[in-house]
């Protein structure tokens, strides 16, 4: 909880180097599962035959 109470206040540049590297790689994280699923859906929709 401390930990957490202590990255709320980040407003140095250290917190900003932080962030302007993580949101990115966040960003590319739910691309890949939101991608995936779609591509799960549509392979699963040919069935076995495929």
């Amino acid at each position: 909880m401390t930990r957490l109470l202590h990255m709320k206040n980040w407003n140095n540049k250290t917190g900003r180097k932080f962030w302007n590297i993580a949101w990115p790689a966040s960003l590319e994280g739910l691309l890949i599962v939101f991608l995936s699923s779609v591509d799960l859906m549509m392979i699963s929709s040919l069935g076995v035959e495929a």
